[in-house]
């Protein structure tokens, strides 16, 4: 049986005889107070130029990422060979049943 939440805010009750503890801790996320305090102004400011700097350094200096690079040259590669393959492969006549051509005659016999 799983314990339920009161209604104290999310608070639970006590462990239930025989409920297993926890496996791992849950994460406490940390933000920061609706109501600006002392020094909080500051504290966002830095936290948005933290974000905005890695952005524009994204954009201006992108690192070239060789095996990503490589492997989607494999991909379209291997695509090309495969579409190729397709279209050479249609056109032939191994796995489609011949059709006879049946011609009628002009003669007519008697």
């Amino acid at each position: 049986m799983a314990s339920a939440a009161t209604a104290s805010g999310g608070k639970f009750d006590k462990k239930l005889p025989g409920e297993k503890p926890l496996k791992k801790a849950g994460k406490n996320r940390k933000f920061l107070p609706v109501v600006e305090g002392k020094g909080m102004g500051n504290l966002e400011k830095q936290q948005n130029d933290k974000i905005l700097n890695s952005l524009l350094a994204k954009n201006f200096e992108e690192p070239l990422d060789v095996s990503k690079a490589i492997t989607m040259y494999k991909v379209k590669k291997d695509n090309k060979r495969r579409k190729d393959k397709q279209s050479s492969s249609s056109g032939s006549s191994k796995l489609k049943p011949q059709k006879k051509i049946h011609k009628k005659s002009s003669k007519k016999t008697a």
